[in-house]
């Protein structure tokens, strides 16, 4: 239980997710009756901060839902911070106003 309470995504999404399930499996094959939404709650403390803050506005029921919207934020998170580099005519360098801050 210690785990649980102090588990923190300290890679990408994926990666916690993976983390994460493992101790919820080991937490349920002792307490069946886990609380779902307690699980859910946790999950998304442990979220870096950029990816819980749109999660939470969402208010996902349970942990299918708030793994997918972490999956899908940390996307977008990571896609505006990548500079394009690429644009309709094929080089950013002759255009740098066309880059995403």
């Amino acid at each position: 239980m210690r785990q649980f309470f102090h588990i923190r995504q300290n890679g990408i999404v994926p990666e916690y997710i993976e983390q994460f399930d493992e101790l919820i499996h080991q937490i349920k094959a002792h307490d069946p009756r886990f609380d779902p939404m307690l699980v859910t709650k946790r999950f998304i403390d442990g979220l870096n901060h950029d990816i819980k803050s749109v999660v939470m506005i969402h208010k996902p029921r349970d942990l299918d839902a708030v793994s997918s919207l972490a999956l899908l934020q940390e996307e977008l998170v990571t896609d505006v911070y990548k500079p394009d580099i690429k644009n309709t005519e094929g080089s950013m360098a002759s255009n740098p106003s066309t880059s995403i801050l």
